[in-house]
């Protein structure tokens, strides 16, 4: 019981910035230390990079490759320089992740980088790659019901994959895989790594940003045709909450490199049966 002479303990409160800190130490890709219009303008920095490295470096690389081999049609052009092109694109995905982190005085870990708990890492990234399957499946389900209802639907679809299929050099598999490795670094970083954090921060809700963040990753495969941009959103969607709930950018690079390499596999073997022959009248 108090004889009313002890001291009454005081409450120190603690500025906001101290419990900002806190948070960004407990969930790093919440991104608590930036502002909404930090963030939006982050955002949309890196939307336009990611714009440059898609188109323009495809429309750079195209014009050099055809300037010094000028009888190379556009997608013979586009074939060549499909290594260096990836790789550039890679690398601008990463010195701009590592430019936006030195900025703003933010640790790796703030786009799912870090060396710490490597097997749960893998372990990861396999659940990655079966999560990949999974929605791969339940999307494409649907899809093809709707494609059986018409033949032009189903033309028109492998018309557009063929066209796709026919810019990737799936003769060389060595090389395709290295090209693959560079896609996947730079798509992940891009997507996975910086916006879906950027959309979070804007919206408030994890789920938000990662239907954005898909929808933006389906439309960028638009040369693959519709049923195709479907699918790839739902991939990217199936690594988003990979990403998310691991904290591993690494997990999901993996696990989209290997979900690639074995479509090309298939793609390949396909390609060999003649499968993807469009049907003559």
């Amino acid at each position: 019981m108090s004889d009313g002479l002890s001291p009454v303990p005081r409450v120190v409160a603690r500025p906001l910035y101290a419990r900002a800190l806190d948070l960004a130490r407990t969930h790093p890709m919440y991104m608590w230390c930036l502002s909404r219009l930090e963030a939006a303008l982050w955002f949309i920095g890196t939307l336009v990079v990611f714009g440059f490295t898609l188109f323009g470096l495809e429309f750079i690389f195209a014009g050099v490759t055809a300037f010094l081999n000028r009888s190379a049609e556009t997608a013979d052009a586009l074939r060549d320089s499909m290594l260096p092109l990836k790789v550039a694109g890679a690398a601008i995905g990463v010195a701009f992740a590592a430019a936006f982190l030195a900025i703003r005085r933010l640790s790796p870990q703030t786009i799912g980088v870090s060396l710490r708990n490597l097997p749960r890492q893998i372990a990861a990234a396999g659940l990655g790659l079966v999560a990949c399957y999974s929605a791969l499946i339940l999307v494409s389900i649907p899809l093809v019901v709707v494609a059986l209802r018409s033949t032009e639907n189903v033309e028109r679809e492998m018309k557009s994959r063929k066209e796709f299929f026919e810019m990737i050099p799936t003769e060389n598999v060595p090389e395709i895989a290295i090209v693959l490795v560079f896609v996947a670094i730079h798509e992940e970083v891009f997507f996975r790594g910086l916006l879906n954090p950027l959309l979070r921060r804007l919206t408030g809700r994890w789920w938000i940003a990662v239907l954005i963040s898909s929808l933006l990753f389906g439309a960028l495969h638009f040369m693959q045709g519709p049923f195709a941009m479907i699918q790839t959103a739902a991939l990217g969607a199936a690594l988003s909450v990979v990403c998310i709930l691991s904290r591993s950018l690494t997990a999901v690079i993996v696990a989209h490199f290997f979900f690639d390499f074995f479509q090309l596999l298939l793609i390949r073997a396909l390609q060999h049966a003649h499968l993807l022959d469009m049907p003559h009248d």
